[in-house]
């Protein structure tokens, strides 16, 4: 048996009832276009070659493009592509789109937008979906999770932003009809349960930019009202040198305090037996620091008074630090403390 092919059936039918003829015009094309890249049309009307010379469009010097469909009578179903099916084109959102249909016979001239190309990505997505992947352990398993932003002005309980939970059991939410730059949270209905990160710290806003992806999987770490699973404190107990002046303070400064040597919320307290003693909250696994009496020049030093390598600690070792202080970088009279 012998398939006819479309161009096949065009002219028949063209012998019998006559043909119509349509001109596309393609108004707009992504902004990430190759410059100069050749565009073409394919589908039933020649065996969907992406790369068809016969149609491939013709630049008009104003933006837009023009190519003329085969005579016929029916309807057309094609797409447009740069040359093969790697670069087919896509919807807002780079997804794969439906084929265009083209009715011969309703109207001699098609306007068309081009939207994003399969090899380029979208450029102006206006959908995203956000995906909690993972959530804390002690989140309330039948309580409602929240997205609030600069969308819903800052509402932690807009019913209208309420994730849903698909089967897996994994919170979602689609928001479409959006652009430019999103800054959001999540609560779970209230500022006092908003999100923060593993060591129950204040997290900054996310951020989302509309038009480059439209799912996004994210981490949740903890809720400001539960308690922190890891470690969040760590003691320090610190033994200074015999010489230390007896009534000045001695702080702690390091790359969590942007290493301010004076920070009055990082002063150790006097001991009895005359150490001294300080709990560090974590806000980050690893941190540097050093002790001074409250001015660079009154910093640690060595036996010798010379500088020191910063000290350091990766938090989840160990909940208490014993250190020394050997010497004070102003103290003139040295003396190696041991």
């Amino acid at each position: 048996m012998i398939r006819r092919s479309f161009p096949f059936l065009v002219l028949s039918l063209c012998l019998l009832t006559g043909c119509h003829q349509v001109t596309l015009v393609v108004t707009e094309i992504p902004g990430n276009t190759p410059p100069g890249a050749a565009l073409f049309i394919s589908g039933n009307f020649n065996y969907w070659d992406p790369g068809d010379g016969r149609y491939m469009l013709r630049f008009n010097g104003d933006s837009t493009y023009t190519v003329q469909l085969p005579r016929g009578d029916g309807t057309i179903f094609c797409k447009f592509t740069r040359g093969d099916w790697h670069t087919v084109e896509g919807d807002n959102c780079g997804n794969i789109s439906s084929h265009r249909q083209i009715r011969y016979g309703n109207v001699d001239t098609v306007f068309a937008r081009i939207a994003s190309w399969g090899d380029m990505g979208p450029i102006r997505c206006d959908q995203v979906t956000f995906t909690l992947e993972k959530i804390p352990a002690n989140t309330p398993a039948r309580g409602p999770v929240y997205l609030t932003g600069n969308f819903n002005q800052w509402n932690p309980r807009d019913e209208r932003y309420r994730l849903q939970r698909s089967k897996e059991g994994r919170y979602y939410i689609t928001l479409s009809g959006q652009s430019g730059l999103m800054e959001f949270k999540f609560t779970r209905g209230n500022w006092t349960t908003e999100e923060v990160d593993t060591y129950g710290n204040t997290i900054s806003n996310r951020t989302f930019l509309f038009g480059r992806q439209d799912t996004v999987l994210l981490e949740l770490n903890g809720w400001r009202d539960f308690k922190p699973t890891n470690p969040v404190m760590v003691t320090v107990v610190l033994e200074v040198p015999p010489n230390t002046p007896a009534g000045d303070k001695i702080y702690l400064a390091g790359n969590f305090n942007d290493w301010i040597p004076k920070d009055s919320g990082l002063v150790l307290n006097k001991l009895p037996d005359g150490r001294f003693t300080l709990n560090l909250p974590r806000k980050e696994d690893y941190i540097e620091f050093k002790f001074t009496r409250g001015d660079w020049s009154a910093v640690e030093a060595d036996a010798a008074g010379n500088d020191i390598e910063n000290r350091s600690f990766t938090y989840g070792r160990k909940d208490t630090l014993f250190l020394k202080v050997k010497s004070w970088r102003d103290i003139a009279s040295l003396k190696t403390f041991r």
